[in-house]
């Protein structure tokens, strides 16, 4: 197998491990803050950012609003 098409199945495992990672957590968890967490974990872990954050919609004041940050 060349070398990039082994890099690139590598990625997608990785990618798949992550997804899956998350997938349990959500099915698993009742505390959103605790799912959020994971998923904040997960994200991290695979795109490695420096900063982010995490928005979620708020209904009522019919925007985005951060619930989590990494800084």
């Amino acid at each position: 197998m060349p070398e990039a098409a082994g890099a690139d199945r590598k990625r997608q495992i990785q990618e798949l491990n992550i997804f899956h990672d998350v997938a349990k957590a959500l099915t698993s968890m009742l505390d959103l803050d605790s799912i959020l967490q994971t998923i904040m974990e997960k994200m991290a872990e695979y795109f490695r950012p420096d900063t982010w954050s995490l928005l979620m919609v708020d209904g009522e004041r019919e925007g985005m609003r951060p619930r989590r940050l990494r800084m």
